[in-house]
């Protein structure tokens, strides 16, 4: 699992997603409540909201946070219960029983034709000497489980204050997601059932505790550079701006790629009306070149045309060469087997692609690279425009 900062809030969350809350006061407890119901609301899912006490106040607490509680009790679509109707009915806690009932309840949620079900729980220290109750925690890792194949999506808040390390830890340890305010994020913490109730052995443990530190470097270490990235990024936009004229920007850009950006080969091919050509590449001996006598019609160089702008397209689109034949090419060829192609885009419209691979060194893909050879190529857009602009005023003024 790759970890990053904020992933969503309480309101965007999916079905599957077992979300471990703690909180302090009672408004931090009734906002998270109130938001993960509304969004339940309006997805169509069955929301039910468990209390630990008396459920009288409930329904005016979430009012008092604009969830339409009357219209959806009356609907069905609402139940406010206590831990006394649902998970330690009888006054005893039984895994086995309640993972029956989030089943069953998922299920009629289902066929009374709802998207599924949305519930908000609490473990309670009242609760905590009742029979049975010491397997709370199996219970909760084993949820996860279940949860992978039914339309459900789980809150569970835990009280700071009021329950004690060990609880609020294991209350951690297996959730794959914890809330933080209104923010979600990935569980970096989070122990998967299997090795949670112990049914791993030491070894694997300790590997997958590795594993999850290497991954966690490496995300922070992807973050950095980026941040590097868009500066050099900033940095080089003075200096294509103050090209004279479209053909030395062209060849700077490509330039100053490699060199700003780390990009081993680049090349830019620009469309000139019904037709691409190409400006400036690089060799696989590393050397800037010409590349204006590579070209051909759009409708061949570019078939399916250059994708929508983000968010409707892609913001870069790997390749795998093929040779003549449609037969991928071998890691042996020179010119290696994958590249990426990349949009340009200006605000008049697709104004060519920048094109990159690692045909020199043949290394892999590198995601974080191609976010930022997008960057570049949404700052290029409006400079070659306006730069292909400026060389027409010129060409007209020679005529005059």
């Amino acid at each position: 699992m790759a970890y990053s900062y904020r992933t969503t809030g309480l309101q965007d969350l999916n079905p599957g997603d077992h979300v471990c809350r703690i909180y302090s006061s009672g408004d931090e407890y009734w906002a998270a409540v109130a938001a993960f119901a509304q969004a339940g609301l309006a997805r169509n899912e069955r929301v039910i909201v468990v209390v630990t006490d008396d459920s009288d106040s409930a329904p005016d607490e979430l009012r008092s946070r604009d969830v339409a509680v009357d219209a959806a009790v009356d609907l069905g679509q609402l139940l406010i219960l206590t831990a006394d109707q649902t998970y330690i009915e009888g006054g005893h806690f039984d895994p086995e029983r309640s993972l029956g009932l989030l089943r069953e309840a998922t299920g009629q949620a289902v066929e009374d034709g709802h998207a599924g079900l949305r519930i908000a729980g609490e473990r309670s220290r009242d609760h905590s000497k009742l029979p049975g109750m010491d397997d709370f925690s199996e219970y909760e890792s084993r949820v996860n489980e279940v949860m992978a194949g039914i339309p459900c999506t789980a809150l569970c808040m835990h009280d700071r204050e009021e329950l004690d390390p060990t609880t609020l830890t294991d209350g951690i340890c297996t959730h794959p997601k914890i809330a933080i305010g209104p923010d979600v994020y990935e569980n970096p913490g989070y122990i998967p059932p299997d090795e949670f109730l112990g049914h791993t052995t030491t070894s694997s443990r300790i590997d997958r505790q590795l594993g999850e530190m290497v991954r966690q470097a490496e995300a922070t270490q992807n973050r950095a550079r980026l941040v590097d990235g868009l500066r050099n990024i900033l940095d080089v936009a003075d200096e294509l701006l103050a090209s004279p004229d479209a053909d030395t920007l062209y060849r700077r850009a490509v330039e100053l790629g490699r060199e700003k950006l780390g990009v081993e080969r680049m090349s830019i091919y620009i469309r000139d009306g019904d037709d691409v050509r190409g400006t400036y590449g690089t060799t696989v001996e590393g050397k800037v070149v010409s590349e204006s006598h590579v070209g051909g019609s759009y409708d061949l160089f570019w078939p399916d045309g250059l994708p929508p702008t983000p968010p409707d397209g892609p913001r870069w689109i790997r390749k795998i060469r093929q040779d003549d034949e449609g037969v991928e090419v071998g890691s042996d060829q020179p010119q290696g087997v994958w590249y990426v192609m990349t949009p340009v885009w200006a605000p008049s419209g697709a104004l060519g692609a920048i094109y990159n691979d690692c045909a020199i060194t043949g290394c892999e893909l590198d995601e974080t690279l191609q976010e930022l050879v997008s960057v570049y190529a949404s700052l290029l857009g409006p400079i070659i425009e306006r730069a292909k602009a400026e060389d027409s005023g010129r060409e007209r003024e020679r005529y005059l």
